[in-house]
């Protein structure tokens, strides 16, 4: 695994873009990933907020 990792370091965008299937799969992912940490962020804060007022 580490392997493969090392030898994409060295490639070019554009096989990158060919390994992977594209931009817009990383583009997803990223943005998915964005938006899961940032409800988790907002519903963390929420529930500190009431555990705070309960308490």
């Amino acid at each position: 695994m580490t392997k493969t990792i090392n030898n994409r370091k060295n490639m070019t965008t554009q096989e990158l873009e060919t390994v992977s299937g594209g931009v817009v799969p990383w583009a997803a992912i990223s943005v998915g990933i964005a938006a899961a940490k940032l409800t988790y962020d907002l519903s963390y804060a929420a529930g500190k907020s009431f555990y705070n007022l309960t308490h």
